[in-house]
Parts: C-alpha cells; sequence; structure tokens
C-alpha cells in the first residue's frame, strides 16, 4: 500500500475511523490554545514600553513558528496513524480473502476428485445405464 494512495482518500478515510477524529480534536484544542498564546503576547507587546516590547517580539515570533512546526508534527502525525490504520486493515483484508479463496479452491478440487471418482465407479455407472435404458449391467461399453 503506498502512502499516496492513502492521502489521496484521506477525507474519506478519516469520516470511516472516528478515532483518529479524536486526536485531531485534541490537536485542534491545543492549537487554539497557541493562537490565544501568541495573540495574548502579541496585545501585551502592544502596550509595553519601547525598550520591553522590543524584547519580547522575538518571543512572540518564535511562538509563531513553534505553533507553525508543531502543526506540521501533527498533520505528519494524523497522516501516520491514517497509513498505519489504513495497512492494518488492508492487510486484514487480505487474509480473510486468501482463507475465502483457498476454501473455495479445496472445495473445487475436493468436488471434481468426488465426480472423477462417481464416474468410475462401476457399480453407478451401471445403474445409470439401466436408469437411462442404455446397456445391461456389466457389459460396458
Amino acid at each position: 500500500m503506498e502512502q499516496n494512495v492513502v492521502v489521496a482518500h484521506k477525507v474519506s478515510l478519516l469520516a470511516s475511523m472516528p478515532e483518529i477524529s479524536g486526536y485531531i480534536g485534541t490537536f485542534s484544542s491545543i492549537n487554539k490554545r497557541w493562537t490565544g498564546a501568541i495573540m495574548a503576547g502579541m496585545i501585551e507587546t502592544g502596550r509595553m514600553e519601547g525598550e520591553a516590547a522590543r524584547l519580547f517580539a522575538p518571543l512572540i515570533q518564535d511562538m509563531g513558528s513553534t505553533k507553525t512546526n508543531y502543526s506540521e508534527i501533527q498533520s505528519r502525525l494524523v497522516d501516520a496513524i491514517l497509513f498505519e490504520m489504513a495497512k492494518k486493515s488492508v492487510l486484514e483484508i487480505t487474509d480473510a480473502a486468501k482463507f475465502a479463496i483457498n476454501i473455495l479452491k479445496r472445495n473445487l478440487f475436493e468436488r471434481t476428485a468426488d465426480v472423477g471418482y462417481l464416474a468410475t465407479d462401476s457399480e453407478i455407472v451401471d445403474f445409470l445405464r439401466l436408469a437411462a435404458g442404455e446397456h445391461e449391467p456389466g457389459q460396458g461399453s
């Protein structure tokens, strides 16, 4: 299974995997806190006198870049979890499909062997010939 297939169907896969939605909700809550802290810092920095504002501005910028990097990590994590869950599902379905096909093949070969045996059993062949009115039993072809 390829990563790009999962990414291409990310929206539909997320809709069918509610446990990942819980992770996304937690990440969203954390991101809102980051945004709130950054906004509060920006407001406070705007109220400060020149030197204090100049000292706090880099901190606010660092918080913004940290939030951006954290969001990227969150996205990668969700994609990785989604890929692993999809891969696990595909492997489970593949195993079940192989098992079902093997049962069908085995039954087909068993039935073929049964028909082959029945077709060569002289008593059954004689009975069927009598029923069809062809020959007397034991006369053969």
